[in-house]
Parts: structure tokens; sequence; C-alpha cells
């Protein structure tokens, strides 16, 4: 099972939850290396970081933050000439959300009750996720392709929890991977400067409870990942390549 110390880790220095997607185990073997990368928001990185990123055959990135932000801290890659950079919002509409959630303010739903809102957007952000993974088909031709949003553990935790899920990955070890995003997290919060006006750690807990009550939710009401990129109109073709990109061994 994975653990923080897993070797798909990519070394950032000023990106601390980039991980491969490829060498968990399938059915038939592991998931392919040099495909899918989740990451925190990649914004201020270094020479070495883009060196990094270089080996690891990155071709585009795909960002599913918001404009409100990312207007505010911009992407390394928005002007690259060698890494395609791609802006789709994975939280398109708040209030239909928090309709979704009872009435609940979203900043409580991802302090208290995670499960329940990353089960609130699968039902509420089908366009979203149809674009991303219409991304995912024509980017993963060229290389690797890393997706993120502020800090890698949400919004990112459901595309690569649908892509695994797709690709064969058991249970136990998808919501592994999710979970290990918080001990990553946890090492940029220590080193932020003592007050610095941050949001509450809670922000940054990624409970393996959460994950699990996701993926039910994906079998028992959308009949898995594949019968949820359906309802969302993602066609059969690009499902059946995105698997075999996914699953190719070398």
């Amino acid at each position: 099972m994975s653990t923080p110390t897993d070797p798909r880790q990519i070394p950032l220095s000023t990106a601390y939850n980039a991980r491969e997607l490829g060498g968990l185990p399938t059915p038939d073997g592991v998931t392919a290396a040099g495909v899918l990368i989740r990451c925190d928001v990649l914004s201020m990185l270094t020479e070495e970081d883009l060196a990094a990123l270089r080996r690891a055959k990155l071709s585009a990135v795909i960002d599913l933050r918001g404009p409100e932000i990312t207007d505010k801290v911009k992407s390394a890659f928005l002007d690259s000439r060698e890494v395609r950079y791609l802006n789709i919002p994975l939280l398109t509409d708040p209030q239909r959300l928090r309709d979704r959630l009872g009435g609940m303010e979203l900043h409580e739903a991802f302090l208290h009750h995670m499960g329940d809102l990353y089960c609130a957007i699968l039902d509420c952000e089908g366009e979203a996720f149809a674009a991303v993974f219409a991304a995912l088909r024509e980017e993963t031709e060229h290389g690797a392709v890393a997706f993120h949003c502020t800090n890698g553990k949400d919004r990112t935790a459901l595309i690569a929890a649908l892509c695994l899920e797709l690709a064969g990955v058991a249970e136990e070890e998808i919501v592994a991977d999710y979970a290990q995003s918080e001990a990553r997290l946890l090492l940029k919060w220590n080193e932020l400067p003592e007050g610095c006006p941050v949001r509450p750690f809670g922000i940054m807990k990624t409970p393996a409870a959460a994950m699990e009550q996701t993926l039910r939710y994906l079998r028992e009401r959308w009949g898995g990942a594949e019968g949820y990129l359906t309802a969302c109109s993602v066609p059969k073709e690009t499902i059946a390549l995105l698997r075999r990109r996914l699953t190719a061994q070398p």
C-alpha cells in the first residue's frame, strides 16, 4: 500500500504534493508511469523543479482552480512554450453546491464534511469533469499531464480517484493515495512562518473515511467511474482510450 515515502513522489522544492499515478497495482500489473501526475499548485517553481518536471516528461498542465484564485496566484506555465497550460475550473457553481449540501457553507463542508462535499461535487460538476477528461484524452497523447488545484487534495483527489478506479486500482489503494496528501501537506504547514494568516489546519486533512464514502457513493449511485463519466457525456471511446493509456505496460 502507498506510504508518504512513496517512490512515486516527484521532489519539488516549491510544491509538496506532487506524485505520479503510475506504479499502483491493477488486476493485470500496475498503472502506467509517465501518463498522469497529481499535484498542488505549480506557481513559484525553481529551475531544479522545472528540471524535475522535464525528467517526468511533462507536456501539459490542467489547472482546476477558478479565476478568483488563478488571477492572484498565477501558474508558472501560463505563458510556457514547452508545456501546454489549460485552466478548467472544477468548482463552477458554489450556490448549487450549497443547495445540494442542504444550505451548508462550503468552508464548513471542507473542514468537517469532506465526504459529503466530494459526493456533491460529483453530482453538481458533471460538465466540468467531462471537460477535464476530454483534455486528458487529448493531452496524454503527447506526454505526462499534471493536474492540480491549490493543495492538490480535494478537486485533484476526485480526478485522481476517477482515473485510478477506471484503471482497475483497488479501493484501498485509491484511499491510501488520497490519504498520503495530509502527510505531504503537513511539511508545507510546518514551513509557514509563525502567525502566517493561513486557513485552519483542518483544510489540509485527507481522512480515509472521506474517500471511502466518495468511492462508495460513486459505485452505488453511478456504477463506478465509467458509469459516472458516461452519465457526464464522456464518449465511450475516450473512456476506453484513457483506460488503455493508464494501464499500458512497458
